[in-house]
């Protein structure tokens, strides 16, 4: 997130006609938990021959499409190398699959790690916490999981969704939500990933910054992503499926997975809402 973050920065910079020196981790940092020390510092300096890129237009644009994607029409191969192109440096790759035999494999993985992260009660209970119920709960905090339109408004209204009923594994809500991330994952026509060659803080923000590049390439080429990255978490029931989605992709340690995503053409989306960024500045 970090690293999406100085990369959107970068890029709206030089549009304005600044270029950036970033400094990671200029007090050092830890590869154990972030702490207080800072993760970058930014200097701006205006000038008249500063970058534009063209990404800088897809910004506003970008979105995180978890709707299910149109099973009837193949992602274009070519479309997803350029992608892929906005990714690859000398420590770190992005690479793909459109193969029908990987794409059984990965949704069948990524749904099963899926269960794993809601079936764990602290782990899910983390998802559950951040999700804001109805046009009230998204105004007032508009940073989490959003579940708003009419037909959410109105089951909240009846008392058929709440926080309690989604970390109640036998109750309706926490079973029609299974139902509909099933969905989603049976639509994915491919899958993109990153990869880098080891899993330090500075890969993980080289990732982040990639990753946007990959997402700002595919919306400016009309693909939808919705990243799938449960097994990739790092807690301890989730240690089997991160072990097989490495060896299902060979990656082979040190080489550390940093971001796996569906892929596919979806519907139109509006875009979630967000804090404005007034009120994170702080003088």
């Amino acid at each position: 997130g970090h690293g999406c973050f100085l990369e959107l920065l970068e890029i709206a910079a030089g549009q304005l006609g600044f270029t950036t020196t970033i400094t990671t981790f200029p007090d050092g940092s830890s590869d154990d938990t972030l702490d207080k020390r800072p993760i970058a510092f930014i200097d701006f300096t205006a000038r008249l021959n500063a970058k534009r890129d063209p990404l800088f237009h897809q910004i506003l644009n970008r979105r995180t499409n978890k709707e299910p994607y149109d099973i009837t029409k193949n992602v274009d191969e070519t479309k997803v190398i350029t992608i892929c192109q906005e990714a690859n440096q000398a420590e770190l790759a992005a690479d793909y699959t459109l193969k029908e035999k990987v794409l059984v494999k990965l949704r069948d993985l990524t749904m099963r790690a899926h269960i794993v992260e809601f079936t764990t009660p602290r782990t899910w209970k983390e998802t559950v916490d951040l999700m804001r119920i109805g046009k009230d709960e998204i105004e007032t905090n508009p940073d989490g999981v959003d579940l708003g339109g009419a037909f959410l408004e109105g089951l909240s209204a009846l008392g058929q969704i709440s926080r309690e009923q989604m970390l109640d594994v036998n109750s309706a809500a926490f079973k029609q939500g299974l139902e509909m991330y099933k969905a989603k994952m049976d639509s994915a026509m491919g899958y993109i990933w990153i990869t880098t060659k080891t899993n330090t803080r500075l890969d993980q923000i080289s990732a982040g910054r990639k990753w946007a590049r990959i997402n700002l390439k595919a919306t400016e080429l009309g693909i939808a992503v919705n990243p799938h990255s449960q097994a990739l978490q790092e807690f301890s029931e989730m240690n089997e499926l991160f072990l097989e989605l490495h060896d299902l992709l060979k990656v082979k340690s040190p080489y550390r997975l940093q971001m796996l995503a569906r892929i596919g053409y979806g519907p139109q989306v509006d875009a979630s809402p967000r804090w404005g960024v007034t009120q994170k500045l702080i003088n």
